[in-house]
Parts: structure tokens; C-alpha cells; sequence
């Protein structure tokens, strides 16, 4: 598995900010610490937190609609195969 980019860093260490902090409470420096990156690094990246957690809501929804896609292939795949063969 590939090493994550400072953009994921920075996101994996957004969603545990938010968790642990809430919104409000959460700040830049959280977030950027958690990362391992300096603010300005993390301000390169992002614009302020609502951008980070507007990127968050993204990519969570994206996970979501490529698992629902995946179940789907699943489900047709298994109903083919006990699927009756007419003959």
C-alpha cells in the first residue's frame, strides 16, 4: 500500500480532531499537529476547517456510493450464479 499524501494525512487527522473535538472546538493547529505538518503546510492544502470538513463529507460519500457499487456487482454476481440453468 502506497504511503498517504500529505492531503489524506491531514484529512485522516481532521476526521479524528473532529471526533474527538466537535466542529467549534476543533482548530487548524488540531488538525495540523495530529498530521505531523506545520499550519502553513496545512493552509497550503486547505483553506480553513469548513474546507477540510466539506472535503471529509466528499470523500466519505464517495467511499459509501463505490461500497454500495461493490454489494451490487456482488448481489448480481450471486443470483447468477444460483440462478437456474434452463435447458
Amino acid at each position: 500500500m502506497p504511503p498517504l499524501s500529505k492531503e489524506e494525512t491531514a484529512a485522516n487527522a481532521a476526521l479524528r480532531a473532529f471526533s474527538l473535538y466537535g466542529y467549534q472546538r476543533m482548530s487548524m493547529e488540531d488538525i495540523a499537529q495530529g498530521a505531523g505538518l506545520s499550519r502553513a503546510a496545512l493552509y497550503l492544502r486547505f483553506r480553513n476547517k469548513k474546507d477540510i470538513f466539506a472535503t471529509l463529507c466528499v470523500n466519505i460519500t464517495q467511499q459509501r456510493v463505490i461500497g454500495l457499487r461493490s454489494q451490487q456487482m456482488l448481489i448480481r454476481l450471486v443470483a447468477r450464479a444460483v440462478a437456474p440453468t434452463s435447458a
